[in-house]
Order: structure tokens, then sequence, then C-alpha cells
């Protein structure tokens, strides 16, 4: 630029005083002619240089912007070389991290493949004969055809008066108790059977299907709580101040009975058969494979299930006593399983517990206000 600004000063002032030399004397310029030419190459100058200016600017703006774009377009190709670089690095992270994977899975597989075929996961043999003795077969619930609650709604209808021998009352009433003692006498080996509670609770399975023995258990039960009772009052009865006083002492004396027969109810029920057929011969097995001494019959009562279990545990022999005794004959699965049928029979017990532990609440409390009665 500098040197620009010289060549063009020097050129203005060569020309003006090569004009001043060469013209003749006489015709000289004046001095305002001088001025006036000089500012017209100042302008001319400064015009020049300028426009110089203004083209040296937009080459070095050009340039610049020129290079701005190289410079961008460099940084971007660097990003998408970095980018695919670290794709391709994921990428082969990613592929180790599957094929470890998938070598762990193969490795698990074999493994349990292997364990599986030595028989580790194998249930215990004795396992397979269990069935479920807590579904619909067994319960302390009635059962379908007669039950405890059948002997149970039958003696109730007895102590309440409802029962036409006790609607008749007197002499034959007491006819009819000592007439059933004599026909009863010697069931089952019982010289006296209708008092004999053994019947009912000696044997774990009590089949009230069978009008003989549901008969007997009625008696049984009758002759306990009450082997004459009064008959019921007739609607003409409560007309009366005596016979009003008389249903209040029968309203007491009908809840203390009927609390004490629940209780009875319950035991009954559990006695009651409520399982047959191919059931049975599971159970049998489980009794044959213990030490279970008690008949097993065609029918099975809850309580007998859960006593049968109960040995089967508690007293094993034969292959299952070898298997539970030698160590290693059983895996830890199989113990599981033993351990938690024990726990669901356990389970069950405890609850059939709770069930008669609230019903000997009732019968508690129905002989305390009977001992503090002061009628």
């Amino acid at each position: 630029m500098n040197n620009l600004l010289k060549k063009t000063t020097t050129i203005a002032l060569a020309g003006l005083i090569g004009s001043t030399l060469l013209t003749p004397p006489a015709h000289a310029l004046s001095t305002g002619a001088i001025i006036r030419v000089i500012r017209s190459e100042h302008s001319d100058t400064r015009s020049h240089v300028t426009d110089e200016n203004q083209k040296v600017r937009q080459q070095v703006k050009d340039s610049i912007e020129l290079q701005t774009d190289l410079l961008i377009e460099a940084l971007k190709g660097q990003a998408r070389e970095n980018s695919n670089y670290q794709q391709m690095q994921v990428e082969g992270a990613q592929r180790i991290e599957d094929a470890a994977q998938i070598n762990n899975t193969n490795r698990l597989k074999d493994e349990f493949r292997a364990k599986a075929e030595s028989g580790e996961f194998d249930p215990n043999p004795f396992a397979c004969m269990l069935v479920d003795i807590f579904g619909g077969e067994g319960s302390s619930g009635p059962a379908p055809g007669n039950s405890g609650s059948t002997v149970s709604d039958n003696v109730s209808n007895w102590v309440n008066g409802n029962n036409p021998v006790v609607q008749a009352s007197g002499v034959q009433l007491s006819k009819h108790v000592a007439d059933k003692k004599t026909e009863f006498s010697g069931f089952k080996g019982r010289p006296n059977a209708t008092t004999d509670w053994g019947i009912l609770l000696e044997e774990p399975t009590v089949d009230f299907d069978d009008p003989q023995t549901a008969e007997v258990a009625e008696l049984i039960i009758r002759n306990g709580l009450d082997s004459t009772p009064k008959p019921a009052m007739k609607p003409e009865e409560l007309l009366t101040p005596s016979g009003l006083d008389r249903v209040a002492k029968v309203e007491e004396l009908s809840s203390r009975l009927n609390s004490a027969s629940e209780s009875i109810e319950m035991a009954l029920n559990m006695r009651t058969a409520v399982m047959e057929g191919e059931p049975v011969e599971t159970f049998r097995e489980y009794a044959e494979g213990s030490a279970y001494n008690r008949p097993v019959g065609d029918k099975l009562s809850e309580l007998q299930q859960v006593d049968i279990m109960t040995v089967w545990h508690y007293a094993p022999k034969g292959e299952r006593l070898k298997a539970m005794t030698t160590p290693g004959e059983m895996n830890q699965i199989a113990w599981l399983q033993e351990i938690h049928r024990v726990m669901s029979i356990n389970a069950r017990i405890n609850y059939m517990q709770l069930e008669l532990a609230n019903r000997d609440a009732i019968v508690n409390s129905m002989i305390l206000a009977t001992l503090n009665d002061d009628d």
C-alpha cells in the first residue's frame, strides 16, 4: 500500500515539475492554476487509493471467508471421522459383550443339563404319591350325605323338645331310652354302646352313612346332653305368665346346649368319611410305608388323612426310611419338598386346633354362666 502511494505521488510531482520546467516563462501558469492542478491530482490520487483499498479489503475478506469455510469443512470431516471411529469402537465392544453372554449362557446350559442328567434335580420319588388332603375332600365342615352335622341336627331337635318321642314325654320317653340301650347293647363289642364315647373317638374315621352307627352316635350325644328333655312349648303356653317365664329358661338352656353341640359337631365332622376310591389307595400306600397301626378302610376322614400323613413323616420304614437316613440319598430339592409338606400338615393341624379352641371358649363361658346362675 505504501509503495503504491509513493509511486502515485512521485508520478504526480514529476508531472507537475515537468509541466513547470517545459512551460516557457512567458506563458507560465498563475499560482491559482497550479493549486487547482495539485488539488485535482490529489483528488485523483485519493480516489485511486480508496479504490485500491476497497479491492484489497474485499480480497482479504474473501480470503478469510474461504479459509473459514475450508476450516469448517475440515473440522466437520474430522468430527465425522471421530464419530465413525467411536461407533466402530462401541459396536466392537457390543459384539465382544454379546459373545461373552452367549458363551456364559451356553456354559450354564451345559452345567444344568449335566446336573439334570445326573439326577440332581429329580424330585423325591415318595413325593409323587402326595395328594392334596386339604382340598374339597377333606375339611371340618359337613360332608355330602350323612355327617357329623346330620347327627348334631338330630340331637338339637331332641334336646329342644321337638322330637315326637320327647313330645310324648312321660313313661313313653323313659321306655324309649331303655329300649335303645337294650337294642344296641354289644354294638361293636361295647356293652353300653349308647353311652360309650369310645365308639366315636377311638377310630379316626366314622361312617355316618351307616344307619346304626349314625343312630348310636346320636344316642351317645343325647344321653350326654339331656336324655329326657322337656317337650317344646306350644303356642298357647306362651299366653300364660308361667309359660312366658318358662320360655326364658328354655332359651337359656337351649343356648348352652347348642354351644356344646357345636363343639361335638366339629369333632364328628373331622371323623366323617369324606374320601373314597383311588385317593384312598394312595393313603393306603402311605400307611404301608410307615409304622401306621390303624386299619385303613374304603373311606377316610380328614382326621385319618392327617393321622396317616403324620405317621408317614414321623415313622417311615423300608425304602423311605433308608432314603431319609442315608447321607446324600436325598438332594436339596427333595428335602425342601419334605419340609414343605410337614409345614403344610402342621399349618392345617394348627387351624383345626384354632377352630376347636373357639368352640371350647364358648362352651367354657356357658359352663361359667351355669355355675353362677342363681335360678
